[in-house]
């Protein structure tokens, strides 16, 4: 995904944050569900440093070390 934003590449990280609020959504991970529907959202604002804020926080989630 950052690959993707750092081209500007919304369309990419639009679908990306799609598929895993539904990926989130179909393992009953609600907060999984959550960072994907934020993602998406930035993204189809063009919110680069939204998108980032939430890819942050994915991070921390998924790594809280």
């Amino acid at each position: 995904m950052l690959a993707a934003l750092d081209r500007a590449d919304f369309d990419a990280v639009i679908i990306l944050g799609h598929n895993l609020r539904g990926s989130g959504g179909g393992f009953g991970l609600q907060a999984i569900t959550d960072f994907g529907s934020g993602i998406e959202q930035s993204a189809g604002e063009a919110d680069d440093s939204g998108v980032r804020r939430w890819l942050d926080e994915l991070s921390s989630y998924l790594d809280p070390s």
